[in-house]
């Protein structure tokens, strides 16, 4: 009787594979595939072409119903497959893996074909311990959390084994990692090697293993099953179970490739994977490492295929040969694979160096040029603002907190790399490390310049105070009795610890959204970036910046505003709002104070503003001395309530017991802000222009200038 083969899967790599064999055996071929590629058109004399999908059950009915006579045997192979390393669940890879297999296992036992061939995967089987070899006697996989493509596999294998005991001829094979030569859709391990070859891998993985079968093999002992094989049995096909590293070296060794020394173990890729896995979403990357592709390397991988040996006579060519071959195939294809990574020289690492250098430079030195700080922020540092902080806004945690352990662990492994090659190599052979790390400050320093240095020497906020000095000072009274009638009233609708501390009666997501609208009163001035970004409260660092006596910082690289969540309640609203004053443009720590406090004291939210009262009232003191009248300074010292008092020496202690690197955080502090064109921390301090003298005995205050704070509560006050 005539033979017909019909073919999914065409286009992929196993099912181009075993095309090529059918051809050359000059078989009758019937191919489903979706569009025709252009290995497809250079044989479409060769073969018959039906258009379709297999999760389209008419398509493969068309696909199926191409028997020219009675007396020809349809023998069916099914190749077609979604394959997927990605975490989530993925509908089309399950309606593709199952349903569509679903659909042809159906309708070729209603059409009684000869025999129904189908190329599944190891990943079908549930992984055992570690010493233990699997075999066709284990169970499938029946967890959905070990991957939606191990989970479709085990779901499909398992319904093909329904069907043969039902009636289908039906043969499954379980292939383990493919590798070899021509693959066509460069699939994740093809991806993998390329990028080793090109020098893109900087590390490999630790103990962490993949079992191999060259597709040569595989398309080979797949039609020796239509032969040989029983029909109902299930068949693993494997050659060998190698580490990644091993298999890496066998490369490097090979093609003149750098060993990868450093060697990552499974959790901390598994940690930092979903980090990896958003840049690559961002940039429109498949991402190698994903949690599935590691669990999957971590598993037990070695499967045994003495029963393919036995029934099949399946013999794998050595595992080098196909490594080998498939690396000469890339290379042929891509030159870039050729050399790998160009090495650096010494001199190129020196002008790299120097020509980011050059650029900080560059960008420190122009910000002194009049008006260049204000153009630059309203139009470029705006557009960065834009995009870095809108890419990054709409994640839950902090990308800062997640950057710092980051970068201190890549400090600790470098200096760790560094000593260990300077006592093999010496201090000049490490001489190159030292410049590396260079390249990259030089490269942080020109990004911050970028994106926040050269806001610093920009114009003033168009904040409302006021600046001309009363000659009659008994409006300061009047004022500060004001404010202090307003202030003791907010703190009574408030509720307040047996420490003293008030409570913030909102989750970290509604003050942020609440001090976010604040900003509205900044609408329609062309000072500010027209967005507001949501604060991020630090989880992790909080304990750590209470230590530096740092309430909030704002990241320059994703324009992210953080603020401490352990510090006194009473200074959390009006320090996101100073952070958020920062990635609206207003750079400078005194500018930011004071657009803080404008924002909230404006507010009619009760706790943002008992927050900007307890940042600003009591620079009020020295207003109230400036009457000269000893009584009225003692009235504002005894009319402010009980509540506020405590609160602020909660807040006193709280500092002084959370002081352990302060000097530290001061330290670095102040080298960041005198760098940044600041006074140093006195940048944070309220300071007005009071002089205190004796006259006949009595001290006299006179008042030659007011405060940013003073400013802002005056004109308040007086437009209220």
């Amino acid at each position: 009787m005539h033979k017909i083969y019909y073919l999914t899967g065409a286009t992929g790599w196993v099912g181009n594979e075993i095309l090529k064999l059918l051809l050359k055996q000059n078989e009758e071929v019937v191919l489903l595939i979706r569009k025709k590629t252009e290995r497809i058109s250079k044989i479409k004399d060769k073969v018959s072409l039906v258009f379709g999908d297999v999760r389209d059950k008419d398509a493969c009915e068309r696909f199926l119903s191409t028997k020219k006579s009675d007396d020809v045997k349809q023998i069916v192979i099914h190749c077609a497959a979604y394959i997927s390393i990605n975490d989530k669940f993925e509908k089309a890879i399950f309606d593709t893996n199952y349903f569509g297999t679903k659909n042809l296992a159906d309708i070729s036992y209603r059409n009684k074909v000869e025999k129904f061939l189908y190329i599944s995967s190891t990943t079908a089987f549930k992984n055992i311990g570690k010493n233990q070899s699997i075999n066709e006697s284990n169970p499938f996989e029946d967890n959905p959390e070990k991957g939606c493509y191990a989970f479709s596999k085990s779901m499909t294998a398992k319904y093909i084994k329904q069907m043969a005991e039902k009636g289908l001829n039906a043969i499954t094979i379980h292939p383990s990692g493919i590798i070899g030569p021509d693959d066509p859709k460069c699939g994740d391990f093809t991806s993998l090697v390329k990028a080793f070859l090109k020098g893109h891998i900087p590390a490999s993985v630790k103990d962490g293993s993949y079992s191999l079968i060259d597709v040569r093999d595989l398309a080979e002992i797949s039609l020796k099953a239509l032969d040989k094989g029983k029909l109902g049995n299930n068949y693993i096909i494997s050659a060998k179970s190698m580490q990644i590293s091993d298999f890496l070296n066998i490369i490097a060794e090979h093609y003149n490739r750098k060993k990868l020394r450093l060697k990552l173990p499974c959790w901390f890729i598994k940690f930092v994977a979903p980090i990896y896995s958003f840049f690559c979403k961002l940039f429109h990357i498949t991402p190698l490492y994903t949690k599935t592709a590691i669990r999957t390397i971590e598993n037990n991988n070695y499967f045994d295929s003495s029963k393919a040996i036995n029934e099949l006579g399946f013999k794998a060519r050595p595992v080098e040969e196909s490594i080998y071959d498939m690396c000469d195939d890339i290379i042929a294809k891509d030159k870039r694979c050729l050399k790998g990574r160009r090495k650096i020289t010494l001199r190129g690492r020196l002008i790299t160096l120097g020509g980011g250098l050059f650029t900080f430079l560059l960008l420190f030195l122009i910000r002194y040029i009049p008006g260049v700080s204000e153009g630059y922020t309203r139009t470029v540092g705006k557009f960065f603002a834009f995009i870095f902080g809108h890419a990054f806004t709409w994640i839950p945690f902090s990308i800062f907190e997640i950057s710092l352990f980051l970068i201190v662990i890549s400090l600790i492994l470098w200096l760790v790399f560094f000593i260990i090659h300077t006592s093999k190599k010496g201090i000049k052979k490490s001489f190159t490390r030292i410049i590396d790390l260079g390249i990259v400050i030089a490269s942080a320093l020109t990004c911050y310049a970028m994106t926040f240095g050269l806001g610093y020497y920009r114009d003033r906020p168009p904040v409302p105070q006021y600046e001309e000095i009363f000659e009659g000072t008994s409006i300061y009274k009047e004022m500060a009795m004001y404010y202090e009638e307003d202030f003791n009233k907010v703190a009574n609708e408030l509720t307040f610890r047996e420490d003293g501390s008030v409570i913030n009666p909102y989750s970290w997501d509604e003050l942020n959204r609440l001090v976010k609208d604040e900003f509205k009163l900044l609408d329609g001035q062309d000072y500010y970036h027209e967005f507001t970004l949501n604060g991020k409260p630090m989880y992790m660092l909080s304990w750590l910046y209470s230590q530096l006596q740092i309430t909030g910082i704002t990241f320059p690289a994703t324009y992210e505003p953080n603020y401490n969540i352990d510090a006194p309640a009473a200074e959390i609203p009006v320090t996101l709002a100073h952070e958020l004053a920062h990635s609206k443009g207003v750079m400078r720590e005194e500018d930011a104070n004071l657009v803080a406090a404008y924002v909230c004291l404006n507010s009619d939210n009760s706790y943002i503003k008992y927050s900007a009262y307890m940042a600003t009232f009591f620079s009020l003191g020295n207003l109230v001395k400036a009457t000269n009248i000893e009584s009225d300074y003692t009235d504002f010292i005894k009319g402010i309530d009980s509540k506020i008092w405590g609160d602020a020496s909660y807040i006193n202690k709280y500092w002084k017991e959370h002081d352990l690197l302060g000097d530290i955080g001061e330290f670095f502090n102040n080298l960041y802000l005198e760098i940044s064109a600041n006074e140093n921390t006195s940048a944070y301090i309220d300071t007005d222009d009071v002089e205190e003298t004796e006259e006949g005995g009595e001290i006299i205050y006179r008042i030659y200038g007011y405060s940013p704070y003073q400013s802002l509560l005056l004109y308040n006050y007086l437009n209220k």
